[in-house]
């Protein structure tokens, strides 16, 4: 992934919110999403066009359907453009 996709999550392992920091330094189309230890896709958290600059969200550990997720590793991938970004999250409950 290129230097100019930058991710992080705040704190980690987390309960039962996170929030996750990213920056643009030009317009892409971005996709967020979880992904459990199995590789499934638990949740999105962003589909579509974002403007350049520093972007923010926050995760509340629930699934796409609003159901919660049990503690553990998921991992977030962040694909904006051509880069991609992934990282480990825990999950305590």
């Amino acid at each position: 992934w290129s230097s100019d996709v930058c991710s992080s999550d705040l704190p980690n392992p987390f309960r039962p919110r996170t929030v996750l920091h990213f920056s643009l330094p030009t317009a892409r189309d971005v996709e967020l999403r979880v992904f459990d230890v199995a590789g499934r896709a638990v949740k999105t958290l962003a589909r579509g066009p974002m403007g350049p600059g520093v972007h923010t969200l926050q995760w509340d550990a629930t699934d796409d359907h609003g159901g919660r997720l049990a503690s553990g590793v998921y991992f977030y991938r962040l694909t904006a453009g051509t880069d991609h970004a992934q990282r480990k999250m825990v999950i305590v409950d």
